[in-house]
């Protein structure tokens, strides 16, 4: 089944992509695609949601932003998921930049190098403290 295939997609080289690997177009029939998004191109991001909405189901790396609003716009663009770390869902959700069920787009990503002991305690344990 393609839909378990969530192909990654480097949006710094995309114009080279088809040189390098998979073409748009056959990545569109695995339907779900990974992008990184760091400060540098989140334009490149935001422009890539709205171009390719209806070909792909997009998750979106989002724990190199700093600017939680660029988060917020990814979502708004088309993004159907972003990884966040803890510390931007601990503001998101206190600040209240999104409501309801826009929360359940949202997946926290701990950082396995920096988590000592078992992962899942840890997020346990984050989440109860929270």
């Amino acid at each position: 089944m393609a839909e378990r295939f969530l192909v990654s997609v480097d949006l710094k080289n995309l114009r080279a992509s088809a040189d390098n690997g998979f073409e748009l177009k056959s990545i569109s029939y695995l339907n779900r695609v990974h992008v990184t998004v760091t400060p540098e191109i989140h334009q490149g991001a935001s422009s890539f949601l709205r171009k390719y909405f209806n070909h792909f189901v997009t998750y979106c790396d989002c724990t190199a932003l700093e600017n939680l609003d660029d988060i917020i716009s990814l979502l708004n663009c088309g993004a159907t998921k972003v990884f966040i770390a803890y510390w931007q869902l601990k503001v998101i959700v206190e600040d209240r930049l999104l409501t309801g069920q826009d929360l359940s787009r949202l997946i926290v990503s701990f950082d396995h190098s920096v988590c000592e002991g078992d992962p899942g305690a840890r997020a346990k344990e984050h989440s109860q403290q929270g």
